[in-house]
């Protein structure tokens, strides 16, 4: 005899693989049957919230350091091709200890713009510094933009000297930066939106693959095992559409080739869908 639908504040979501025969049309519609039409309520029943939001307030600097460097690449560029031609004048050279107890060689300068004298300084290379003395001059460009003043030059400079240097800086950093807001950010919502407005149908798994990773914890190194499956399903339009899923290894082994799968997929996109078992969000009677 087949159990009603769960109390109300009751998180719709198995947590058991599918693993019946292939014909699974009773069963299927009555699985279905059970979620409410969207939009429906959602929410993270792991208690994972907590978690995602100390990781996303983590990165919050590294992102503003990103956008500040590809900021950057368009105001290098002007300064150093457009900007005013100007002379650093060195004023004194002076070594100190960083935070960490490393020896440090810093330059004061001072060079005119405008009619006006910048007084700045600059941490250089120790062979730079056993170069400069009182008195050298330094060639180099400077320009006003909203209201800071940027200077470009072979040794001086708050930018830098190198355009392709400062974007192959920005690039990598912005590159791995996105990574983390994929991960933090674009999946948790993309996945929410899916289950708080998609379809629920039933897909059967197409295929899969597992690897041994190396895992350390507590300071003690092992192997563990990445399990995935693929999954492919109908939708009302005919066309035929897939997925892909990460499982725990023991639900990869039941699950063989032609299993049913419970996914839910955005009907103006089908190809925006998730294996509803295996994600983070659940739906609320």
């Amino acid at each position: 005899m087949e159990n009603g639908p769960p109390p109300a504040g009751i998180p719709l979501k198995p947590f058991e693989p599918d693993t019946t025969t292939h014909t699974h049309s009773r069963s299927t519609g009555n699985r279905i049957a059970k979620f409410p039409p969207p939009p429906r309520s959602v929410e993270r029943p792991y208690g994972g919230g907590c978690t995602l939001l100390l990781m996303r307030l983590f990165m919050l600097p590294h992102s503003v350091v990103g956008v500040v460097m590809l900021l950057s690449i368009p105001v290098f560029g002007y300064v150093k091709y457009f900007g005013t031609p100007v002379t650093a004048i060195v004023d004194q050279t002076q070594t100190g200890l960083s935070r960490r107890g490393k020896l440090q060689e810093q330059i004061f300068y001072h060079y005119d713009l405008d009619g006006r004298r910048y007084d700045k300084q600059w941490w250089s290379r120790r062979q730079t510094f056993q170069q400069t003395h009182v008195g050298t001059q330094y060639n180099g460009r400077a320009s006003v933009l909203m209201g800071h003043v940027f200077v470009v030059g072979p040794v001086i400079g708050t930018l830098g000297n190198s355009l392709l240097g400062l974007i192959a800086i920005a690039l990598f950093w912005n590159a791995i930066l996105s990574v983390f807001i994929y991960v933090l950010w674009f999946k948790p919502i993309h996945d929410y939106l899916i289950v708080k407005f998609g379809v629920a149908a039933m897909a059967n798994v197409t295929g899969g693959y597992q690897r041994f990773i190396n895992t350390y914890r507590r300071g003690s190194r092992g192997t563990g095992v990445f399990s995935r499956l693929t999954y492919s399903f109908t939708a009302p339009n005919g066309h035929q559409y897939s997925g892909r899923c990460n499982v725990p290894p023991s639900h990869y082994q039941a699950m063989p080739e032609g299993a049913p799968v419970l996914v839910f997929y955005l009907p103006y996109y089908p190809r925006w869908n998730l294996a509803y078992n295996y994600c983070d969000f659940a739906v609320v009677q």
